[in-house]
């Protein structure tokens, strides 16, 4: 009876020699509290090129550690869920998932009308350029109050003046 011989496939071992099943724990235990895979490698004592050739090779243990980054969400979500009987807590979980309806805002009652104020310039109005400190209304923006004023769409003003 022929005693089988294993063949040497030949190449480096991986991680260097160091023991493949410590260093997967490690990797496990590194995404399990949401790690990333820079971290991993380094709790673990390997390169990131060692670990990316390694998941490549066994593309299952990508998505196996893939979902186990998202334990500590998980985790997170139960908890918060679990804490939703406490008043500050229920609030807090509100403003963040419905941040729309339950975010305070604050608000201003206004009871009569708005009065608008001209907008006001100071024009240059010498020859040599300088300021004079004459301060004259520009007229257009003044339009453009009344515009708004009642609702309608201030570039009706540059269609008006063109013509």
């Amino acid at each position: 009876m022929k005693q089988e011989v294993k063949k040497n496939k030949g190449g480096r071992p991986w991680f260097d020699g160091k023991e493949e099943k410590e260093v997967l724990r490690k990797l496990e235990e590194a995404f399990a509290i949401g790690c990333t895979n820079r971290e991993a490698c380094l709790y673990s004592d390997i390169s990131e090129a060692m670990y990316y050739n390694y998941v490549k090779q066994r593309p299952e243990l990508s998505k196996k550690f893939e979902a186990m980054r998202d334990k500590p969400i998980l985790k997170a979500r139960y908890t918060v869920v679990k804490g939703l009987d406490e008043v500050e807590t229920a609030k807090w979980y509100l403003k963040n998932k419905r941040n729309k309806e339950f975010t305070e805002r604050d608000t201003t009652d206004h009871e009569g009308s708005i009065k608008i104020i001209p907008i006001l310039d100071v024009r240059k109005n010498n020859s040599n350029g300088k300021n004079n400190g004459d301060v004259q209304e520009i007229e257009g923006n003044t339009r453009r109050n009344e515009c708004i004023e009642n609702n309608l769409n201030p570039s009706i003003l540059d269609s008006i003046s063109s013509n």
